[in-house]
Formats: C-alpha cells, structure tokens, sequence
C-alpha cells in the first residue's frame, strides 16, 4: 500500500514540474521583450557618459551616446555638444569612445560626475577634449579634438596619438604643454602573450588653436 501511494506522489510531483515547465516557456512575448529592453537599458547606461565643462563663468556639456546593443560591442557612438536650444552631433563618426580620468595634478577644466575628464582649455572659446578611443582587440588610443565653442563644430581631431597600456591615466605639464606615459614600442625578445612585451615611455603632446603636435620625449643626459 506504502508503495502505490509513493508513486502516485511521484507522478503528482512529475507533472506539476510539467505543468511549470510549459508556464515559463510561455510567458507573454511582451514580458520577455520588456526584459530584454530593460537589459539593453541597463547594459547601455555604462557606455554613455556626460561631460560638463567650465571656461570662466560659462559652463558646456558633451553627451556621448552609444549606438551599439551593448557595452560589449564595438560599434561607434555619437558625441554630442549640447547647449541651450540644440543638440549638435560633433563629425568625429566611427569610434567607439570611454570615459576616463585624469589623475594628474593640473586644475580641472571638465568633468564626469566630479571626477576630473583629461582637457584644455585654448582660450576663452576652444576647448581641447581628449579621448580614450576602443582599440578591441588591442589596447586603447589617445585621441583629441578642437572644439570652437562659439561656432558649434570641431576645428581639429587626431585620433591617434598612441596607445594606452593602464587602466589608469595621468597628464604632468612640460614646458610647452602635456606629456603622458604610451607605448613606444614592442619587445620581440619578451615571450609571453602579455602586457610585460609592449614597452611605454613620456610623449609630449601639444595643442593649440592652430595645430596638434605630438612626440617622444628624449631622456636628459
């Protein structure tokens, strides 16, 4: 007797596992797009990022936008200058861009959420905006651009002022402008598939209203 009432038990036990197995694979298909909306929502909200400016008493913002499904992705973003009545995409297309701090010591020009962006001010209305630049599968780059805030649009851009080895960054002033540590070049004699290969050293960078210059600074006798 013990053992009929066990099985039935059992059966009972098997087919409302069934029954909650068939429930879950058919949830409303608007349920499930929901979540997947909410995932994407969530997943994007990393990659963008604002970054507020201050040039004497007048303040900026730049919005970067990602178009890609996730953070994952590398797929080109959209930079936007907003001000008071526009929203203008800046033509710098085709890059996938991060947001980073500048740890060095030089005063704080821009912002993201209180923690200092690495830029410049040139003059009362252009603004130098560096830019950490996804270089998947490799490692990133340090890029810039020029913008004249007075004209809405980007004067000067170079996105390729060197790679970047850390996950931290910092800016040190030279005498005529910025220098930061990039990578210089690749040890062929190191044997390992690791960062110990790629070797870093000072590069200086300049930038004015008139041109961006950038090279390897030669270590003092």
């Amino acid at each position: 007797m013990k053992v009929i009432i066990v099985a039935i038990m059992l059966n009972f036990c098997w087919v409302q596992a069934e029954i909650s197995e068939e429930e879950l694979l058919e949830a409303p298909p608007e349920t499930m797009a929901a979540d997947a909306m909410i995932l994407q929502t969530a997943q994007n909200k990393k990659c963008d990022f604002t970054i507020d400016c201050q040039l004497g008493e007048l303040g900026y913002s730049f919005e970067y936008k990602s178009l890609g499904e996730n953070c994952a992705a590398i797929s080109p973003g959209q930079l936007i200058y907003l001000t008071q009545n526009k929203r203008i995409p800046l033509d710098i297309k085709g890059s996938t861009f991060k947001s980073f701090e500048d740890l060095g010591p030089s005063a704080k020009v821009c912002e993201i959420k209180g923690k200092k962006y690495p830029s410049l001010a040139l003059d009362d209305h252009k603004l130098a905006l560096f830019l950490r630049i996804d270089g998947r599968p490799s490692y990133d780059k340090l890029g810039v651009l020029v913008i004249d805030l007075k004209k809405n649009k980007v004067v000067r851009l170079n996105k390729d002022l060197g790679e970047i080895k850390t996950t931290f960054f910092a800016f040190l002033k030279t005498d005529k402008g910025l220098k930061t540590r990039l990578i210089k070049e690749y040890n062929k004699s190191i044997n390992c598939d690791c960062d110990a290969a790629f070797i870093e050293d000072w590069k200086e960078i300049l930038v004015s209203t008139d041109e961006i210059k950038s090279k390897w600074i030669k270590p003092k006798p």
